[in-house]
């Protein structure tokens, strides 16, 4: 009976997460159109390769051979990293790491010359202590490779945001404010 009582609610927990909308990170749930269909990404390091493949995965937007002329492009500039001390001990060790990561770039459109600047900070905190060094060395390089991840990912989903420049409106003497000639 306990059995069947515990098998039940979890049923009602699951169907009531599904009814909420809930649902993982990239599944499910309708995706926001890219201000552009095919863009060309430039830069360098570990985001950058991200950034390909996150706009391979999504495939909203193709990506054109270089050379090709795209929609827009994508400057990405090298990340900012920083590793502060987070908190101490008694003993004035120190007892957390805050590591943070900024990734900046720059969008153009085609048909406009002022880029968009598009900016992404991660932090992660990192408990340390003295006497596993090298689990930790290991710990903060799977932490860094972890935020560059969420970096492209998060750059990839606010490019969905980016308004595009307003375009000229056609010469017929009408403007769209009321009571204007």
């Amino acid at each position: 009976m306990n059995r069947m009582l515990a098998w039940s609610a979890a049923a009602l927990m699951t169907l009531s997460l599904g009814a909420c909308g809930f649902h993982l990170r990239g599944l499910g749930g309708p995706l926001k159109a890219m201000p552009f269909a095919s863009l060309s990404v430039d830069g360098a390091g570990p985001v950058y390769n991200q950034v390909l493949v996150e706009l391979k995965r999504d495939g909203r937007v193709s990506l054109p051979a270089k050379g090709v002329a795209a929609d827009a492009l994508l400057v990405i500039a090298p990340e900012s990293t920083s590793k502060d001390v987070l908190t101490v001990n008694r003993a004035g060790k120190v007892s957390e790491y805050q590591l943070t990561l900024r990734q900046n770039a720059l969008l153009t459109f085609r048909q406009s010359d002022a880029p968009v600047p598009v900016s992404v900070t991660v932090r992660r905190q990192m408990s340390y202590s003295e006497q596993v060094v090298l689990g930790k060395e290991q710990e903060e390089a799977q932490l860094w490779a972890g935020m560059q991840r969420e970096a492209a990912s998060q750059l990839v989903r606010r490019l969905a945001y980016v308004k595009p420049p307003e375009t000229d409106l056609p010469a017929t003497g009408k403007t769209d404010a009321p009571g204007k000639p």
